[in-house]
């Protein structure tokens, strides 16, 4: 039996996003299809506390050796590391030297390796291993930039600005040279690797997977003649959730209201607090999390992933085709998923005031839900099923 050991961060968890359903993906194909896996993933105690325990339990009874690396918010806490900047601070985020350490009191024996996060392809670099796959987060420069809101705070500013610097072209260099030339270096996101590699990090992309999702769990039909049912999925707490009830409250319930139309909107995931329309024509429903979500993809008629946030590639957006539900995203999405084609396999919402647009298409071409369903659904068949890509994953290790 062949061992791969798979590196991340966080931990396998398909209700967690990106990177815990990469994490659990990846460890359950790799076990049903007889492999032996160990999975070494960085989190600390508060994110463990916090996580949901039943996709990590599944794996362990499915055989994965789980290995859960506390790294204690390890960031070399003296007076001048709070000062660090470029590669230094680079390292400093991604617990280089923390994760180099623990390496050095561990068995390295494998068949292969996956890794996925920057931090540990950079300490794996410093060791003796070969036949190792590393995909790259999402930038931490562009993470940084558009997730952070500039304050008067010099303490803020400062860590933004040096954040915003690592993605200079001399650090991403510096990367390419740290990293082993015989890895093999991918990111999920077009743009993303199109970026590294302009700066001099050489990196192609590996397709992005979502769950498999079985065609008896795909949305038939949509009867739509009296009532759009629309589906928001994700916790309202988050900043990219907060900024969605704003948009909500000051736009989208405004321009549904002049709609002679019924809509209602449930919104699935948690929240701080509910919620109510003004308008008759608008009902909300705040469901909560939910473990099992899948009665809900098929129950309605649209799922909403309104966010202009250009980093990355969108999860939910993916999961929404998997299950053959149409979805309104921002034309940032593309970004992440070029693919993505307004009125084939989704409605892309260019500028916020076409919402009206949008609706006003769907209401009056009766099978345009459909028609985006049947091609959403095909589309993440041929690109995101990880039936498919996870094997290609593996055919490009040597073993």
């Amino acid at each position: 039996m062949k061992k791969i050991a798979f590196f991340s961060t966080s931990l396998p968890d398909l209700t967690q996003g990106g990177t815990g359903i990469t994490n659990y993906l990846i460890c359950e194909y790799l076990i049903k299809n007889n492999f032996y896996i160990e999975g070494f993933f960085r989190t600390n105690k508060k994110f463990l506390s916090e996580s949901n325990q039943i996709s990590l339990d599944k794996l362990k009874t499915l055989g994965v050796k789980i290995n859960i690396i506390d790294d204690g918010d390890y960031y070399e806490e003296s007076f001048l590391s709070k000062f660090k900047f470029g590669y230094e601070y680079l390292k400093k985020i991604y617990h280089v030297n923390f994760l180099k350490g623990y390496l050095k009191k561990i068995d390295l024996n494998f068949d292969g390796y996956i890794c996925y996060d920057l931090g540990w392809i950079l300490a794996l670099s410093s060791t003796n291993i070969k036949n190792c796959i590393g995909i790259l987060n999402d930038p931490i420069h562009q993470r940084i930039k558009f997730g952070s809101n500039l304050t008067f705070n010099l303490k803020d500013n400062f860590n933004y600005f040096r954040g915003v610097f690592l993605g200079n072209k001399n650090i991403i260099k510096k990367i390419n040279r740290e990293i082993k030339k015989d890895f093999k270096i991918f990111s999920f996101s077009k743009h993303h690797a199109e970026e590294y590699t302009l700066k001099g990090l050489k990196c192609n992309v590996f397709p992005y997977s979502s769950e498999y999702i079985s065609k008896d769990k795909i949305k038939q039909s949509f009867d739509i003649e009296n009532k759009i049912k629309i589906l928001h999925v994700g916790d309202l707490r988050t900043s990219v959730g907060r900024s969605f009830i704003k948009f909500f409250k000051d736009e989208i319930e405004l321009i549904l209201s002049r709609l002679k139309f019924e809509f209602e909107f449930n919104f699935v995931g948690k929240h701080e607090k509910k919620i109510f329309s003004n308008y008759k024509n608008i009902k909300l429903n705040f469901h909560g999390f939910q473990n099992n979500i899948e009665k809900y993809y098929k129950q309605n008629d649209l799922y909403f992933v309104i966010s202009n946030y250009p980093v990355g590639t969108r999860t939910r957006v993916i999961t929404s085709q998997s299950f053959g539900l149409p979805c309104i995203t921002d034309l940032n999405a593309k970004k992440g998923i070029p693919l993505l084609e307004n009125n084939k396999n989704c409605f892309l919402l260019d500028k916020k005031k076409k919402l009206d647009e949008i609706f006003h298409k769907i209401i009056n071409e009766k099978d345009l839900l459909k028609k985006v369903s049947i091609n959403a659904r095909n589309y993440w068949e041929q690109n995101h099923n990880p039936m498919k890509n996870i094997q290609k994953l593996i055919n490009m290790l040597d073993i």
